[in-house]
């Protein structure tokens, strides 16, 4: 645990831990009524989003790192390092298009009639 990459990944593992545990208890376990249900959601898709970015900045730093250490012609174009690099735009252009869907908003679920009777076993 001595680098940023380190520190970011276990930042990731712990927020992704907590986002189970809460959604988990918010959404799935009864007892939680459906205005709490409401207020919470934005706070789990800012933490869903905060963790999915820590975990992509954890791994563009560890792809650097083992790229920078690992291999010793790195630079000068070597293809394990192309490799790398090309590696580390794909997450880069993955995760801006998992964010532009997450947050734009003609892209969110719509509710289904079904849904209340799965989530509240009430029968509209």
């Amino acid at each position: 645990m001595y680098s940023l990459h380190s520190w970011l990944g276990m930042g990731a593992v712990i927020v992704f831990g907590l986002q189970y545990v809460a959604g988990f208890t918010a959404y799935l376990a009864p007892g939680w009524r459906q205005a709490l249900k409401v207020a919470y959601m934005p706070l789990h898709i800012y933490f869903g989003l905060f963790g999915f970015v820590l975990a992509i900045a954890s791994a563009l730093m560890g792809i650097t790192e083992k790229a920078i250490f690992a291999i010793p012609d790195y630079s000068s174009f070597s293809s394990a390092g192309v490799m790398g690099n090309c590696l580390g735009v794909v997450y880069v252009i993955f995760g801006a298009l998992v964010v532009y869907l997450v947050t734009e908003g003609s892209y969110k679920r719509k509710p289904l009639p079904e849904d209340a009777v799965l989530l509240t076993g009430a029968n509209e």
